[in-house]
């Protein structure tokens, strides 16, 4: 009996191999891949019934400009927007080209950012939904942007739309999906449910347009807001003044409200505010809004 093995190492046993050689067991080997590359020390090598040669299929001259051609086709067709190849989800990237799409891709990120930042606790749990068209036709797209959004927060590597459900897979995070019956008032709806080991946010978004991007749901609360940039995030008792209080305060520390949104479930109830700010309040400007009588959860969130 001979022994070939020209696809990958490790699926011979080479301790095994050998042992089989000096027995007699196996008459002859013939190996271009190995365990370890490249294969030092290894008993193999050189040994009187083993022909070794390095493993070069790919790296001759001819396969090299082969392989060359083919990736300046496939990136000239990707910049213009013709089609994805030789992308292991290729089929899934494939919708971005759609413009009704790519908008909700950007959101779908934002959503899986925000609620990274607004929850605390150990993630267990990311649950992507949605209605209409442009959502339910791209759900495991969109599932990836949130866990995309989720992860770049807390993982020490580069996350991308291809690692990232590898990524939660590893991490062991629960990852669902589902079909809502109708997006209701919007034409498409993006749902994201973020649950912890202490707690859980969801968050609801929609597309006006191609770049209109608004929230339009937050832990119980509706509103509009645009998810972009430096987000101020707070609870507040809804009495008259509360707003005022908060202005005056970011303004001694010199920021600016660009926009602002609040969502209540009742007068005189809790109320939850969002503010899009011109930068980022300082260690202090949050200080005091924590100690602000009447609001609480205050919570500085960074979108792209």
């Amino acid at each position: 009996m001979r022994i070939i093995n020209c696809a990958r190492g490790g699926i011979v046993d080479e301790r095994a191999l050998l042992q089989a050689l000096e027995s007699g067991q196996v008459a002859g080997a013939a190996l271009d891949v190995f365990t370890n590359e490249p294969p030092k020390e290894n008993p193999l090598i050189g040994h009187p019934r083993v022909i070794a040669t390095p493993h070069l299929g790919a790296s001759t001259e001819e396969a090299q400009e082969k392989v060359a051609l083919q990736i300046a086709h496939a990136v000239a067709d990707a910049l213009a927007g013709r089609s994805y190849s030789g992308v292991v989800n290729g089929a899934a990237m494939y919708l971005t080209l759609r413009e009704d799409v790519r908008p909700y891709v950007v959101l779908a990120e934002r959503m899986g950012s925000l609620l990274s930042q607004l929850g605390s606790g150990k993630l267990r749990k990311v649950t992507v939904s949605g209605a209409g068209d442009a959502v339910l036709s791209s759900l495991e797209l969109l599932r990836a942007g949130v866990l995309k959004g989720v992860l770049s927060r807390m993982h020490p590597e580069p996350v991308n739309f291809i690692n990232a459900p590898v990524i939660a897979s590893e991490l062991g995070l629960a990852v669902e999906e589902s079909r809502e019956s109708g997006p209701g008032a919007y034409p498409s709806l993006l749902r994201v449910r973020y649950e912890t080991d202490r707690e859980s946010h969801e968050a609801a978004g929609t597309v006006f347009g191609i770049r209109g991007f608004r929230l339009v749901y937050l832990d119980g609360f509706s509103f509009e807001i645009n998810p972009e940039g430096s987000l101020l995030v707070y609870s507040n008792v809804d009495r008259p003044g509360m707003l005022a209080q908060v202005g005056a305060l970011l303004a001694t520390h010199g920021v600016n409200i660009a926009g602002l949104s609040l969502g209540r479930t009742e007068a005189g109830a809790r109320a939850l505010t969002v503010m899009n700010t011109d930068g980022s309040p300082s260690p202090g400007a949050m200080a005091e809004l924590e100690h602000l009588e009447g609001v609480s959860g205050v919570r500085w969130v960074v979108l792209g």
